[in-house]
């Protein structure tokens, strides 16, 4: 027979102590995911809003599309701010791939070492049908770095 104190007894105690406690857990451990997935989506806003001027003005179909090799040049210092940046909210298995985006997008490796290969983007001087390739290039090269930056609902 149960001790009682009162109304309640102290196994009623300790069972509703023990449920707080797992409650109070569960709602911290939420409340850290949330703030995380919002740093997140807040972080990937910012990371895609980077990219936006030149994916837009690369998209296809957006009227005469300027020289890629121009707009991304001079873009440079604004996309590798917002890869740095990003880079430090991502969870590890998604850095990998927004490394191997960046450096496919922006440069090349050979014998001398690395360079920066906007050149590979360039539309001056050649025909239609390649300037319109390198500039699909360019926007896919675009689109595969700012889609690792997708909205999140969860982590899971």
């Amino acid at each position: 027979m149960p001790i009682e104190l009162g109304s309640f007894s102290l196994g009623a105690v300790a069972g509703g102590a023990v449920i707080a406690v797992i409650s109070h857990y569960l709602t911290k451990s939420r409340n850290i995911e949330d703030r995380k997935i919002k740093e997140y989506n807040e972080a990937a806003a910012k990371f895609r809003d980077a990219f936006h001027p030149e994916i837009s003005a690369l998209a296809p179909g957006h009227g005469s599309r300027p020289n890629p090799y121009k707009i991304l040049s001079e873009a440079f210092a604004r996309h590798k701010e917002a890869v740095f940046s990003f880079d430090r909210v991502l969870p590890s298995n998604r850095r990998c791939a927004l490394a191997q985006a960046w450096q496919e997008y922006y440069s090349r490796t050979d014998k001398t070492g690395t360079y920066t290969y906007f050149e590979q983007y360039n539309t001056e001087g050649i025909h239609r049908e390649e300037s319109n390739k390198r500039k699909d290039f360019a926007y896919s090269r675009l689109m595969a770095i700012v889609s690792i930056a997708n909205h999140k609902e969860t982590f899971s």
